[in-house]
């Protein structure tokens, strides 16, 4: 009778421990098997990111909808209402802007806006001898060429937009402009600034109507598709290696390399041929940022990591919304 009682518990030691392993291990498997179920249903139900994209050199880059609008609300509704714009901190005169947008009162588009002479504007805002506006005080362009339609861009820049007439022609003047922080404020005050440069828009035009455009296409070719860039060949008094063509969807920018830009400061100082060297001279390389701030920080980083010129472009993809041509 003991031998019986000894083998039925040496059976119950053995039969125990191993059930209870079956036990655990059909637990952890269950569990396994619902958390994988739990996965699957969650990843499912991530929304699907439907942006729409432009491609560039093989690159897909998102894009936002509907970025562009026909009219905004005056930018007099909020700039009368400053008196002094160097007390108007950076955040202050940005979210003004953004307010002034959405409230929408007095809406005017660009055709609305007052129409100077192309060359008088030029001469009076950029040109470094007869400039009438000291150290490109913003407030002081103001009070000669009151400024009737803002866009902001980052928390520490904005658009200004000026129609001018070129004879017959309209010519939109994208005037970039951000606060300066003086370090003397007694010889240079603190405040808001516009840069010696700008971008110039004669049409409204999507990326669509840029789409065949390479590297590789000449400067020609680019002004063909964009006649506005033209201005900037011809017209700036500054020459820079890069050329930008303001779109429904985002900027393009367009760079020359630099022995073609020595070539092209040496055919403005001398009053060369334009023409010749826009026909010969061909796109070094090419960079696209979209507006409406539809990229993720990782896509930015992704972007800079293929082409570290987007490094100090990609402000722009802050662009809540943009003014174009009707």
């Amino acid at each position: 009778m003991t031998d019986k009682n000894e083998k039925f518990l040496k059976i119950i030691s053995i039969a125990l421990p191993t059930a209870a392993i079956l036990i655990l291990a059909v637990v952890i498997g269950l569990f396994l098997s619902s958390a994988f179920r739990f996965y699957e249903a969650v990843k499912d139900t991530e929304p699907e990111d439907t942006r729409p994209r432009v491609t560039i050199q093989g690159v897909e880059i998102p894009i936002a909808e509907d970025v562009a609008v026909d009219s905004t609300a005056s930018a007099r509704n909020f700039l009368d209402g400053i008196t002094d714009w160097n007390a108007v901190s950076e955040e202050e005169f940005l979210e003004g802007i953004r307010q002034n947008h959405a409230e929408g009162n007095d809406p005017l588009s660009l055709k609305d806006l007052t129409a100077y002479d192309f060359d008088t504007f030029m001469r009076d805002v950029y040109d470094r001898d007869n400039a009438i506006i000291e150290n490109q005080q913003l407030q002081l362009l103001d009070g000669v060429y009151p400024i009737e339609a803002l866009i902001p861009i980052d928390g520490r820049s904005a658009f200004a937009v000026f129609r001018l007439l070129d004879g017959t022609e309209e010519v939109y003047v994208y005037m970039k402009m951000g606060y300066f922080h003086s370090k003397d404020p007694e010889t240079s005050p603190s405040g808001w600034i516009h840069e010696p440069n700008c971008y110039y828009v004669t049409e409204r035009l999507s990326y669509g109507n840029m789409a065949s455009l390479q590297v590789g296409d000449t400067v020609q070719e680019l002004m063909e598709l964009c006649p506005a860039v033209r201005y900037e060949l011809e017209r700036d008094r500054v020459v820079y290696g890069a050329y930008t063509v303001i779109l429904e969807e985002g900027i393009l920018t367009a760079y020359i390399d630099d022995a073609a830009l020595d070539r092209l400061r040496e055919i403005k100082k001398d009053s060369g041929n334009l023409s010749e060297w826009a026909q010969t001279t061909r796109i070094s390389d090419m960079i696209f940022v979209p507006y409406g701030n539809t990229l993720t920080e990782a896509e930015k980083a992704a972007l800079v990591e293929w082409n570290p010129k987007y490094e100090s472009k990609l402000k722009c993809s802050s662009v809540p919304y943009m003014l174009l041509p009707e």
